[in-house]
């Protein structure tokens, strides 16, 4: 009897943790497509001028002199610049 709780409790255990991946999996396939609709559409509006400014942040974004005890970028940075 006890072992049926138990078993029960690891069922009900593994099945919230697949539901909390998918979850987190749905969300970001979701923002990844939203973004990418996004730099696409951005993309075909402005052309090269919007692609070098892009290139231009991502530069300056993985420069490691900016990081901020494992921030990607200090916003304090982002806004002064």
């Amino acid at each position: 009897m006890f072992l049926c709780h138990i078993a029960a409790i690891g069922l009900y255990l593994f099945i919230y943790i697949v539901i909390v991946l998918y979850s987190y999996i749905l969300i970001f396939l979701y923002r990844y497509c939203a973004i990418c609709l996004l730099l696409y559409c951005l993309l075909v509006a402005w052309g090269y001028y919007f692609l070098y400014i892009y290139i231009l942040f991502l530069f300056l974004t993985s420069t490691s002199i900016f990081y901020n005890r494992g921030c990607r970028l200090s916003i304090i940075w982002l806004f002064t610049v």
